[in-house]
């Protein structure tokens, strides 16, 4: 738990020199002792000390570019980063990350698994078209609150040869008809889940796009509350899952053919 703080990780760094794997979860995302916090000072202790690492879950307080730059050098070995920002500190001064961002990918050559979330303002239109054009090898990408328009979105879709797993969560400035056209660039992809989107009028008409043979698609759109849209596609050569909640509305295409 995040109750380690730096203090915690300063030690890890010293004495765990062959640490491979690294999770750190939230206790408390209200908590007032600023000492029990992770913060960019204990990733950069472990940068320094852990030069094995592959694996890092982290929720922190604060992040800087210079951290992501930090990893990038250091940790060679990594093949799966995933990086919360906390609501501790209204203002954090360092934003966005988009350096970083870059040099992280680009250093970390390994990388299989990335994801980044974060809060608006975060990481510009320019870090999602570093990610699409620095992360060559990755497979998997969760984006919580990145970007700003669907110029950014469509610059990081022609990237990504290798992506195949994707997930969008709290980028509601995306339309659904840029969704499905990022959708149809990135070639190897087989499973998109979307929360939280600009819907088109029908809802469903924009991600017609994304009709491929053995692609199956569910949604939940509702012109009231951007918030609770939901789009999740997927192939499948078994037909779609049985299991689909209640509260969904199920969209499948197929061959190309629209069936409702």
């Amino acid at each position: 738990m995040d109750v380690i703080g730096n203090k915690g990780l300063i030690e890890l760094g010293q004495y765990c020199k062959k640490l491979k794997r690294l999770r750190i979860e939230t206790e408390n995302e209200r908590r007032e002792d600023e000492e029990a916090r992770v913060t960019q000072r204990g990733l950069i202790a472990i940068s320094n000390g852990c030069p094995e690492l592959e694996y890092i879950s982290v929720n922190v307080s604060n992040i800087t570019n210079q951290v992501l730059i930090h990893i990038g050098t250091h940790l060679k070995n990594l093949c799966d980063f995933r990086l919360t920002l906390l609501n501790h500190q209204q203002v954090i001064p360092n934003l966005p990350l988009d350096d970083g961002v870059k040099e992280l990918l680009q250093g970390c050559v390994k990388l299989r698994r990335f994801a980044l979330y974060l809060r608006s303002g975060g990481l510009t239109d320019k870090g999602l078209e570093y990610i699409g054009r620095f992360g060559v090898n990755l497979k998997w990408i969760l984006l919580g609150y990145c970007g700003q328009t669907d110029e950014g979105l469509l610059a990081f879709s022609r990237g990504c040869p290798s992506l195949q797993k994707l997930e969008i969560r709290g980028c509601k400035f995306f339309s659904e008809v840029k969704l499905g056209v990022a959708a149809s660039n990135l070639k190897s992809l087989r499973y998109l889940w979307v929360q939280s989107y600009s819907p088109s009028f029908p809802p469903g008409s924009g991600f017609k796009l994304t009709a491929r043979p053995y692609w199956f698609a569910e949604m939940i759109s509702t012109s009231q509350n951007e918030d609770n849209n939901q789009f999740l596609g997927y192939y499948s050569i078994a037909g779609p899952r049985a299991d689909v909640p209640h509260t969904f509305c199920t969209t499948i295409w197929l061959d190309n053919m629209l069936h409702v």
